[in-house]
């Protein structure tokens, strides 16, 4: 459990927690264009708890994200590295995602 202290007239908190993840796809990824001409690539990682306890979902932006999606399937086992981020106000599987720095096949990071 992490814990936090505002200190007097401090407005904003921001603590970053990294993460690397491995697994498995749930189902196939999904890439779209924000209007900004954003790429952003969203993925489920199932981490292999028993019943699909530990779904996390993922999320990648940027140009290397259109090479990296043609080679991404379901089922395909991945490394993601990263951190955290809290979701607020959007629906999600458990309040938190990954907000990937890296995503690569298992086979390539061997």
């Amino acid at each position: 459990m992490v814990r936090h202290r505002r200190q007097a007239g401090c407005q904003n908190l921001t603590v970053t927690i990294s993460i690397s993840l491995n697994g498995r796809l749930t189902r196939a990824p999904e890439l779209r264009v924000t209007p900004a001409g954003t790429v952003v690539l969203r993925l489920l990682v199932d981490c292999g708890e028993p019943d699909g306890q530990m779904v996390m979902g993922v999320q990648m932006m940027g140009e290397k994200t259109r090479e990296l999606v043609s080679r991404l399937r379901a089922g395909s086992e991945i490394r993601a590295t990263g951190s955290l981020q809290v979701l607020r106000n959007r629906r999600a599987l458990n309040g938190i995602e990954i907000v990937a720095d890296e995503i690569a096949l298992a086979t390539d990071a061997e």
